[in-house]
């Protein structure tokens, strides 16, 4: 039987007057690979925020792994890397293993002291990102995509069974943005870690996801890679009707 690492029934929420999500459902399973695509002002980022708990729905609810998640202990389990952390001011006054060690904090508590194996994930959350030559270098140092890996280490730090990416590609270079699809299917692939990231490049959420799913407002797309055409994603999601052009260089 597949399991469903979440689930959202009938999810609305509204600013004001202003309804931003209306009566969205859909189920994720374990170690899915998948993009959210829409509008800006469409509720991707309110959506992503009620699936990690972070803002209450109106109406509806949210499921990690069958269990309510106001009811879920263990919400270390689901990391998240916010909007534009690559554009992170270049003072910052914070090395990349102290940013990362943060992430750890929600598992381990914030006045506790860091046992052996806490300080082993983190060594191994910025191994796996790739982090770890530069781990003493002031974090404003780095580039873009370096940045954008660093959060994604303070994100494993925690463990977490399912990673949330807001726009991960913001302020990355396209020479960088290849290798950076490739690590987080690595993610995805060898270490079993669900993946959810905004996106709005439609050529490469069709390419690189397994599941997409288009949201303005309502969930107008709920489909599997390759079964929806990128003209019919444009439409469903912008509500304009449009031809892709593929051009060969």
């Amino acid at each position: 039987m597949e399991q469903f690492c979440l689930e959202a029934r009938g999810i609305e929420h509204s600013y004001g007057k202003e309804k931003v999500l209306e009566n969205v459902t859909f189920s994720i399973a374990a170690g899915s690979y998948v993009g959210l695509i829409g509008p800006n002002g469409g509720g991707k980022t309110t959506l992503i925020k009620i699936l990690l708990g972070l803002t209450k729905p109106d109406a509806g609810k949210v499921y990690v792994f069958g269990e309510s998640l106001s009811n879920y202990k263990k919400k270390y389990h689901l990391g998240y890397v916010p909007q534009q952390v690559s554009q992170l001011e270049n003072s910052f006054p914070a090395t990349v293993s102290e940013i990362v060690k943060t992430g750890r904090t929600a598992r381990v508590g914030l006045y506790k002291n860091f046992t052996h194996k806490d300080k082993e994930a983190v060594n191994t959350a910025m191994e796996i990102a790739g982090v770890s030559e530069y781990k003493d270098r002031l974090i404003g140092k780095l580039s873009g995509g370096q940045k954008q890996k660093v959060f994604i280490a303070r994100a494993l730090a925690g463990d977490p069974k399912v990673l949330f990416l807001d726009e991960p590609m913001v302020g990355i270079d396209i020479v960088s943005r290849e290798s950076f699809y490739t690590f987080l299917k690595r993610l995805n692939k060898e270490n079993g870690i669900t993946i959810v990231f905004i996106s709005h490049d439609l050529g490469v959420i069709s390419e690189e996801v397994e599941t997409i799913l288009c949201l303005n407002k309502k969930l107008f797309c709920h489909s599997k890679s390759g079964e929806t055409s990128i003209d019919q994603l444009i439409e469903d999601s912008y509500g304009k009707k449009v031809s892709a052009v593929r051009h060969i260089h």
